[in-house]
């Protein structure tokens, strides 16, 4: 993807997620396409936010992005503990002019190739999750992060856990926002 491409120290040298993650949007374009929708533009912005770029979520807190810090601080929600905010306010911090927003989470033990392919089918079976990836957005930003040991953000002991953060926006045309889309 470009963006923040190094993997994380704690994955150890064998793990990038940018892989997981242009598989994970390749596939979200081809559901897409399957129904007939136009395709998301690959945001740079989006895909920092939903990777680890750091915002503050509330006063005095600082999260490393959705899949990060979900990872980091050890939960699975699409509220940012320890104040209930969500993702979009890292969006509108950064004064991009988005009509709407919204976010699918998802974490799959595993650092398989098949990771992203497994992620994306739970996504089109959920029927929220499927109207994200089918909604009226227009730009998307794919992150994925490793967990180093065990976690228990969902409950439970897991170990080889990967959790991936979509987030999706609806961006004013002709503002200026700058979306960066790849053929596949």
């Amino acid at each position: 993807m470009g963006v923040l491409t190094a993997a994380p120290a704690s994955a150890g040298p064998a793990f990038d997620p940018s892989g997981l993650e242009a598989q994970l949007f390749s596939q979200l374009q081809q559901d897409r396409w399957q129904q007939g929708l136009g395709g998301l533009a690959l945001n740079g912005t989006l895909a920092a936010f939903a990777r680890s770029a750091p915002f503050q979520p509330c006063p005095g807190v600082t999260a490393h992005g959705r899949a990060e810090d979900m990872v980091e601080r050890n939960y699975f929600s699409h509220q940012v503990p320890p104040c209930g905010a969500e993702g979009w306010v890292a969006v509108q911090a950064a004064g991009l002019p988005m009509q709407a927003w919204a976010e699918n989470i998802a974490w799959t033990q595993g650092s398989g190739a098949d990771s992203a392919g497994v992620v994306n089918s739970d996504f089109m079976a959920s029927p929220g999750h499927r109207a994200n990836i089918l909604g009226n957005y227009n730009s998307v930003g794919v992150g994925a992060w490793p967990a180093a040991g065990t976690w228990t953000g969902a409950g439970g002991a897991r170990s080889g856990v990967i959790v991936f953060a979509v987030m999706f926006a609806n961006f004013v045309v002709g503002s200026g926002e700058v979306a960066i889309c790849r053929p596949l």
